[in-house]
């Protein structure tokens, strides 16, 4: 089984980091859950599927923490929402590249899609 963890800003609503995955191999499901709140706090709810909500896919936890990079005087705590997503077996991710035109000066257009089957 493999371990996507992603993590967000809660109240800003935003994708602060969209980690890897981990090989947790035999690791059953209750002992991903329990190693999980172990690190990432108390469970604040489930994630769904986008394909088929009625299928839950893993974990959403929250916890409050600092910005590093803020200055101390200002109020620099936010509620991290990590999020734990279990897949099967590891996912393949295909790119699709934008030939880009001889006026074009900025980079190449990537575009990924995910093949979860």
């Amino acid at each position: 089984m493999f371990v996507q963890q992603l993590e967000f800003d809660h109240v800003a609503k935003v994708c602060l980091n969209e980690g890897g995955l981990n090989d947790v191999g035999d690791m059953s499901v209750a002992e991903l859950r329990q190693a999980a709140e172990e690190q990432f706090g108390s469970i604040a709810g489930t994630v769904q599927d986008p394909d088929d909500e009625s299928r839950t896919i893993g974990w959403k936890f929250q916890a409050e923490a600092k910005y590093d990079e803020l200055p101390e005087e200002e109020d620099n705590s936010f509620t991290l929402e990590t999020w734990v997503v279990l897949h099967s077996k590891q996912p393949v991710v295909r790119y699709f590249y934008a030939e880009l035109g001889t006026e074009s000066v900025s980079p190449a257009i990537v575009t990924t899609e995910v093949d979860n089957s």
